[in-house]
């Protein structure tokens, strides 16, 4: 395609199209012709425009995190009220119940698949995305150490990694149907271990 030149297709579609996918069966389970069949893609314009799958892959989890997870990052980031943003992120976990697998979180996919000895692997990106929201939800947490709403001898880091590991969790347990009571479970135990770590 000439570079200046507009595609004759929606690419925000045709990526959103591809996670849904992607989040349904996994990378190693959507092949190429599926891809195109329900993107509307010609096989040609994939390849000349992605590359390849993993370049279609690659760009799906960049839109997934602009999407899915530069919200959060954000939300935390602008909160006046730190220890209330971090609040606001566990409850949020509530859109879990009932998700569809196409509704999940490609990260979750991403990371069950993650090759950590190519750094330039798609998978790369989802580790760099988590990477950004797990250092947000620490610097989030450290303010509200230093705003007095949290015990000082809390250790951040461990506060929000145990709080990103169950984020994940209820992903997963969301996209395999389990009850939504595990989530709601999940969502009581993080506020009451926040509860805990308060002034």
């Amino acid at each position: 395609m000439p570079r200046g030149r507009p595609p004759k297709f929606d690419e925000e579609q045709v990526l959103d199209t591809a996670a849904a996918l992607f989040k349904r069966d996994g990378y190693d389970g959507v092949g190429v012709a599926e891809l195109c069949k329900e993107t509307g893609m010609a096989m040609q314009s994939l390849y000349h425009r992605f590359g390849d799958k993993a370049g279609l892959y690659r760009e799906a989890l960049e839109r997934f995190g602009k999407t899915a997870n530069d919200p959060q990052i954000q939300a935390l980031e602008e909160s006046d009220d730190a220890l209330a943003g971090v609040e606001a992120f566990v409850r949020q976990w509530k859109r879990h119940i009932g998700a569809s697998r196409e509704d999940g979180c490609l990260f979750t996919q991403a990371l069950s698949r993650s090759d950590r000895s190519e750094p330039e692997a798609p998978d790369a990106v989802a580790r760099a995305y988590t990477g950004r929201l797990r250092r947000t939800l620490t610097t989030t947490l450290r303010r509200a150490i230093e705003a007095g709403q949290l015990k000082p001898d809390t250790d951040p880091a461990v506060l929000a990694d145990s709080l990103l590991t169950s984020a994940f969790g209820v992903a997963v347990v969301g996209r395999g149907g389990m009850p939504g009571s595990m989530i709601e479970h999940a969502i009581a135990a993080a506020l009451a271990m926040l509860d805990q770590a308060k002034a």
